[in-house]
């Protein structure tokens, strides 16, 4: 797509006119559009006088989704703010604040790392840079604040033995000092990971809508639509918040819960009947779930009649009595995906593409 130039190119209507200039140049209808995906800024997704109210004027049925890394990435942030609150009575410990400073100190000093690798000797411990938190970069607080645990010994040894008088080093110090610090980063090592594989499962490559609903298992083991998350019969005394001698919790507080309600599409429609193309669930779905984008996207899927509905349920009903030693071991081997060193999924959509070679038994 062509940049937009001029005083008014930022603008809702210079963006989406060019969007729609590149469309009919390519003499692509909008009822041939799917979906669009797009940032989160107001321009994008703002309920009025944005792209995404100019798009659904051209075609209704378009799927217009924000991007979700950034909202969960903000939610994690919102709840790092709000920990921050809740231990100002103790140290107000900033966890953000605190990896960029602890960088910042390190970096560009030969000295100073010189100096830590001394303290890691004397710890008897393995020496590792400290690495940079980004607020920007969605994924870098997890690794950073793993590999400040990994180097705990050592860095709380340097900072109690440095005289330097820096206002950064004063903080670092009184940090390192302070015995809940540590306690603090057990707290955010265990809960980081939660709002990561979620990050990394939208970071994808691959098709995998159908694996999206009911994912925000973080955000709602039960359902949290349904809970009054101010009533505090809904919640445990602190007190009685178990969190563990290595505060292993999945305790998310009421301000990350509600920003996530908030902003993320829990309850798009599009989500659950977008499963059966799961093969796996192929068996827990229902015909519903195909007509449901047979009527949504008309256009590209005209099977209005009610023969060719039939056909459609006589289908569907074929794939659910399908079994997996139906599809050849080297499409499942093709299909294979490894994520990390444990996880693997399939890609469902190497999976119909051998589907769609095969002939209906029933309707041919």
């Amino acid at each position: 797509m062509g940049l937009t130039s001029g005083t008014s190119c930022g603008t809702a209507e210079a963006i989406f006119n060019k969007m729609n200039e590149v469309l009919e140049g390519h003499s692509i209808p909008w009822a041939n559009s799917v979906a669009l995906a797009v940032d989160n800024a107001s321009v994008n997704l703002g309920a009025r006088n944005s792209i995404k109210s100019r798009v659904l004027d051209q075609n209704p049925s378009i799927y217009v989704l924000g991007c979700p890394c950034h909202i969960v990435h903000n939610n994690a942030h919102a709840g790092g703010l709000v920990y921050s609150e809740l231990t100002l009575p103790m140290s107000g410990f900033e966890v953000e604040d605190f990896c960029v400073d602890l960088a910042y100190w390190f970096k560009s000093s030969t000295k100073k790392k010189n100096m830590l690798h001394e303290f890691c000797v004397f710890c008897d411990t393995t020496y590792m840079e400290v690495l940079q938190h980004f607020s920007i970069s969605w994924l870098s607080l997890d690794l950073a604040v793993n590999r400040i645990l990994r180097v705990y010994k050592a860095l709380t040894s340097y900072f109690r033995s440095t005289d330097e008088k820096q206002a950064r080093c004063l903080r670092l110090r009184a940090l390192f000092e302070d015995p809940l610090t540590e306690a603090h980063l057990l707290f955010y090592q265990a809960l980081l990971p939660t709002f990561c594989q979620f990050n990394l499962l939208f970071q994808r490559q691959h098709p995998c809508i159908y694996l999206l609903h009911g994912q925000p298992a973080a955000f709602r083991t039960t359902s949290l639509e349904s809970v009054d998350l101010q009533d505090q019969e809904n919640r445990l005394p602190d007190t009685q918040l178990g969190i563990g001698l290595t505060t292993k919790s999945t305790l998310i507080s009421l301000h990350e819960a509600e920003y996530a309600l908030k902003k993320l599409p829990l309850n798009d429609p599009l989500l659950p009947h977008a499963e059966f193309v799961d093969f796996r669930q192929r068996q827990n779905s229902h015909v519903d779930d195909v007509l449901y984008f047979v009527q949504r996207y008309k256009h590209l899927l005209p099977f209005e009649d009610p023969r060719e509905q039939d056909r459609i349920s006589d289908e569907f009903l074929e794939y659910q009595m399908l079994e997996e030693t139906d599809i050849p071991d080297m499409v499942w081997k093709g299909a294979l995906v490894s994520v990390g060193e444990e996880e693997q999924f399939h890609r469902m959509d190497m999976v119909w593409a051998h589907l769609t070679t095969q002939k209906s038994r029933v309707t041919g």
